[in-house]
């Protein structure tokens, strides 16, 4: 296997692991261990599904990242991507607020870090 391939693999591996620590670290410091687990074992297919996504969107960008400075392609394909990941993330964000409520929260802290469509949010004010 090229070295290029085995180098994406590798980091896509370890971001999906870090996005996955970083969810037991965030969840335990805001709500406790015992809530995590709760949370982690009813939305699990969820959070692993995230997690595995996130972490072949870094494989799959390391990859670009490495073929476009080795081939001379044009730097837009990498800024493509990250735009449409933003647009994925603002989206799960929505739609795990609408099914559990404590994840309104998180969103609002995304939204005020990130403003991408306005100050409403399910046709209400949340910030």
């Amino acid at each position: 296997m090229p070295k290029i391939i085995t180098q994406s693999i590798i980091k896509g591996i370890g971001a999906g692991i870090a996005m996955l620590a970083v969810f037991f670290l965030v969840v335990t410091f805001i709500s406790g261990w015992a809530f995590t687990l709760s949370q982690f074992f009813a939305y699990w297919y969820f959070i692993v599904g995230l997690a595995v996504g996130f972490g072949i969107q870094i494989g799959l960008y390391s990859y670009l990242k490495q073929a476009v400075s080795h081939d001379g392609t044009p730097k837009a394909v990498i800024a493509i991507s990250g735009t449409t990941s933003t647009a994925a993330i603002d989206l799960l964000l929505r739609a795990l607020s609408r099914k559990h409520p404590s994840c309104v929260r998180c969103y609002r802290i995304y939204k005020h870090h990130w403003p991408i469509s306005g100050r409403t949010f399910l046709g209400r004010d949340c910030l």
